[in-house]
């Protein structure tokens, strides 16, 4: 099981934030997003220099999220006397989660589930990712965990993995926040340019259309002859998932008038 740290932020809704009217409940927004640092990513390995690999759809399919308390209050309240609910060290909540994180070549945020918590300390979430329900609306994400469109050089690519998977994600600096009534939202932020330029360090100027149908592509299937590079992508988009202390995508703003998007 590959476990991840990866940082949430607590954002407290300065104008919007308001005291819960259920008591001992935090009302929790768990929003996904996408971010890039640059417009354009080039690799200094790949010749020519003009070599240009575009993300145009990023969606990625979870089924449960899991809060887990902080053990050492855990232990301190199982000295207390309290409903069965509250003594339980992790909150499961169940379901179909799509996160459409680029959008036609567009990065976006979505919340992606409301949830009430008790107000406690906790440390940890846990994500498990898992393929896209067979019966699910979204027919292209069908049995699909994760699937990315684009191209390289103009040449359209696509990746799917129908990996099965648990993220454990960590708070910063591996602390614990404290919930207390108010509203609050978390961001998890894929990292676009990260996960562009990992493609590139990972061999992506070697893909080949195997079965010449015009389209680059890596999946678990493997037509394409490209399966070690299908490992390495696998890989580095879990590893694409970090911290970040913003909501507003205030670097995009450049790339998007640019018109070099993710």
């Amino acid at each position: 099981m590959l476990t991840i740290g990866v940082g949430f932020v607590l954002i407290m809704l300065n104008a919007c934030t308001k005291e819960n009217t259920t008591p001992g409940i935090t009302k929790v927004t768990l929003i996904a997003k996408s971010s890039e640092a640059v417009s354009t990513l080039k690799s200094a390995t790949v010749s020519p220099a003009s070599d240009t690999l575009i993300i145009s759809d990023f969606l990625v399919h979870a089924r449960e999220f899991e809060f887990e308390r902080e053990d050492e209050h855990m232990e301190n309240m199982e000295n207390m006397e309290h409903m069965e609910d509250s003594l339980s060290s992790e909150l499961k909540f169940e379901g179909s989660y799509l996160f459409d994180l680029v959008n036609n070549g567009t990065l976006g945020e979505q919340i992606v589930g409301n949830f009430e918590l008790p107000n406690d300390r906790y440390n940890k979430i846990e994500v498990k990712i898992f393929p896209y329900p067979d019966d699910g609306e979204d027919t292209l994400m069908r049995g699909k965990t994760v699937f990315i469109t684009g191209s390289y050089n103009n040449q359209l690519f696509e990746f799917w993995s129908d990996l099965m998977d648990e993220l454990e994600v960590e708070f910063p600096d591996s602390s614990a926040i404290e919930l207390t009534g108010n509203d609050i939202a978390l961001y998890i932020d894929f990292h676009i340019d990260m996960i562009r330029e990992g493609m590139f360090s990972a061999g992506f100027p070697e893909v080949v259309d195997g079965n010449g149908n015009g389209v680059i592509e890596i999946n678990p299937e493997n037509p394409d002859g490209n399966q070690e590079l299908y490992l390495a992508i696998k890989h580095l988009i879990k590893n694409s998932v970090d911290m970040d202390d913003d909501d507003s995508n205030e670097n995009d703003h450049e790339h998007h008038s640019e018109g070099n998007h993710g």
